[in-house]
């Protein structure tokens, strides 16, 4: 896997844990920047930091430093430089120190300048967002950055209100651009037009254009001032790297995160780039901004719990503050809530560095099908990724490890997978198709979802008769002792061929009675290998209902391909693995899902996290381990070794689980 550029070295393998704070300077501001720097001194230290991050513009224009540069706002009421402070302060602890720069989003510039706004498909300006071929960019932005970096020796710059905030462009720039990339191709105005994903691509390049025009622009005055931009190469942006950027950096502002960082993190890890999440430390129920649900901080173990998926996956975890006090100081008591949820990862952090994946079960996340596929106008939420979620989910609840990955990272490690999963995906590219069918050949596993695989991948590659398509239809499919609905947008009526069904479809739970002549899924030997079949849109409906016998179903078809299997887990469902290698080492992290206490839909935080267990784990060697035994939680292990003809199994045995534990084998 090879990148186009090669990014700044991040600050090393002990620079994991850092700090964000912004406030977003207001004319209404009053005491921005009467700061005691001894004060932030003593609470820096205290939260036992390796990096900080620190507001410098935020999303209505005016900056909390004095900025000199033409265009640029002070607000009004500073009483102090706050980034001169904050830097100051990081000097003394001896912290690099990056600036949080809102750039599209900037509401002074957008009221000072409306020729420079965004316009939408009806010709009006938005309120709201720039646009990104306006001259704000070089006649403010690079400027602005340029001066900030360097009269007050940032590190790093965290640019944000960017590609998770945008929308596509009707204005004049814009529409010239398409008529030259598109001919005479109208351009889209709604989803439900032919070109629409071809226009949210077409923006999505323009964007990365822009953020390449200012990234190269700092490194050529700075060549050490690591740049990232807010949200840009996540799990929405599959395909090579080919940002300017020097590290992958995301915020999550839901209630409850795991969901969505469990996701991000394990895609995010095969970028080849240094990457961290940022939690929010605080949060409010349901939606943002209610003044009826004021925010209030995190319980501690819901921050641990989302963090245990950052630190194993090897990235850096970040936590966002915005004091209520606008100084630009901190609160104490927030400060040593702080603290304590970097002591919990601190201890973590040197089992979790410069450790390499240990592959087993691959999700695909293809970057060719992906740009094709654009359902809404955002540039980076407009895609549905609810298969990709479902599939990954699946795996998890069968207890195996999983990697996201897009065609880019997956083609040059394809073997090293036993099992690689397309999840309703069918416009991967050729080089994709004709790679997995000569790793199946020789012994790869694979299962393919949707209505159709027939078509890309071939039939008698399937070993089935394609059938007909039934649109938007709910069948009946077996699970365990059962029958289980799955409705799916298109279902294809299929006859085995050459291929074994697994169970069949049925029209309502009563088997006897209303079963049909189609495999509810097939399974294929070709060659030395396998590939099973799910005829609908399995995945993408399990990650929408969460089905138990949904769940069932597609854990049996995972059973069935068989395949290479070194590592098994016998655990409760909430335990979900994340498998890293050392080099002297296997590491199993085992990360406690649980919700704790509350169902109810006001119950979003995360607390008393019941422990869970006991997990057995068998693991294949080709000789006994010199040790075995858990890092950090303290529950009670054993392990014995059963002797093979070639090597042997290790017996292990973990009496419980609380949030995060990590079984250490050593070779």
């Amino acid at each position: 896997m090879k990148h186009a550029y090669a990014p700044i070295p991040w600050y090393g393998s002990d620079c994991r844990l850092g700090l964000h704070v912004d406030f977003h300077a207001s004319a209404n501001d009053v005491e921005l920047g009467a700061v005691d720097v001894d004060a932030l001194e003593s609470q820096l230290r205290c939260m036992n930091l390796d990096f900080v991050q620190i507001d410098s513009k935020g999303g209505g224009g005016f900056t909390s430093y004095y900025a000199k540069t033409p265009g640029a706002t002070v607000c009004p009421v500073l009483k102090g430089d706050l980034v001169k402070a904050w830097r100051l302060a990081t000097r003394r602890v001896g912290l690099p120190l990056h600036a949080h720069w809102i750039a599209m989003s900037d509401g002074l510039a957008n009221q000072q300048h409306p020729d420079w706004r965004r316009v939408d498909e009806k010709g009006a300006t938005d309120s709201e967002r720039l646009c990104y071929r306006s001259p704000f960019v070089d006649a403010c932005m690079i400027p602005q950055l340029l001066e900030l970096i360097g009269d007050w020796e940032i590190d790093g710059i965290w640019v944000d209100g960017e590609a998770w905030h945008m929308l596509p462009c009707w204005c004049p720039n814009c529409l010239a651009a398409w008529k030259e990339a598109a001919g005479e191709t109208p351009a889209p105005s709604t989803p439900a037009d032919a070109a629409w994903s071809r226009w949210v691509m077409f923006h999505r390049s323009g964007f990365d254009d822009y953020v390449n025009r200012y990234a190269d622009a700092i490194h050529a005055r700075f060549p050490n001032c690591r740049i990232c931009d807010n949200w840009s190469l996540t799990l929405s942006q599959p395909g090579a790297p080919h940002l300017h950027v020097d590290f992958i950096s995301s915020d999550d502002a839901a209630p409850y995160g795991v969901e969505n960082i469990r996701h991000e993190a394990r895609f995010v890890s095969t970028r080849g780039l240094p990457w961290d999440f940022m939690q929010w430390l605080f949060y409010g129920n349901r939606v943002m901004h209610d003044p009826t649900q004021p925010q209030t901080v995190r319980p501690l173990e819901q921050i641990q719990q989302a963090a245990a998926y950052v630190l194993a996956l090897g990235g850096n975890h970040q936590i966002y503050e915005q004091p209520a006090r606008r100084d630009g100081g901190l609160i104490d008591w927030r400060v040593d809530r702080i603290a304590a949820i970097n002591c919990w990862c601190r201890q973590r952090v040197d089992l979790c560095r410069d450790a390499e994946p240990w592959e087993d079960v691959a999700v695909l996340n293809s970057e060719h099908h992906h740009e094709r596929h654009a359902t809404g106008a955002n540039l980076l939420w407009s895609f549905d990724m609810n298969a990709l979620r479902g599939a990954v989910s699946a795996v998890l609840a069968r207890h195996r490890g999983v990697d996201i990955v897009d065609e880019w990272a997956l083609l040059p490690r394809l073997d090293r997978f036993a099992v690689l999963i397309v999840p309703e995906q069918e416009d991967v590219s050729d080089d994709l198709v004709s790679a997995v069918k000569a790793w199946v050949h020789n012994g790869g596993r694979l299962l393919l979802s949707g209505a159709g695989a027939p078509e890309r991948w071939g039939a008698e590659f399937l070993g089935v008769e394609p059938g007909a398509i039934a649109a938007a239809a709910t069948w009946h499919v077996p699970a365990g002792d059962g029958r289980v609905p799955l409705w799916s947008k298109t279902w294809r009526l299929a006859a085995v061929t050459k291929a074994c069904g697994l169970g069949v479809l049925s029209r309502n739970d009563d088997l006897l009675r209303s079963q049909t002549p189609h495999p509810a899924a097939t399974i294929h030997t070709v060659g030395k290998g396998v590939v099973a079949w799910l005829p609908c849109d399995a995945f993408a409906f399990y990650e929408r209902s969460r089905y138990a016998l949904i769940r069932e179903f597609l854990g049996g078809v995972l059973d069935t391909l068989g395949g290479r299997r070194d590592l098994r887990i016998r655990a409760p469902l909430a335990v979900e693995p994340i498998l890293r290698r050392r080099a002297d080492a296997h590491v199993i992290h085992l990360i406690n899902r649980s919700g704790g206490f509350g169902t109810g839909p006001s119950d979003s935080a995360v607390e008393q996290i019941p422990p869970v267990g006991p997990i057995e784990i068998e693991l294949a060697l080709s000789a006994c381990p010199d040790a075995v035994h858990a890092a950090w939680e303290g529950g009670a292990l054993t392990w014995s070794w059963t002797p093979a003809a070639t090597g042997g199994t290790a017996l292990i045995r973990l009496d419980r689980l609380q949030i995060h534990e990590a079984i250490v084998v050593k070779a």
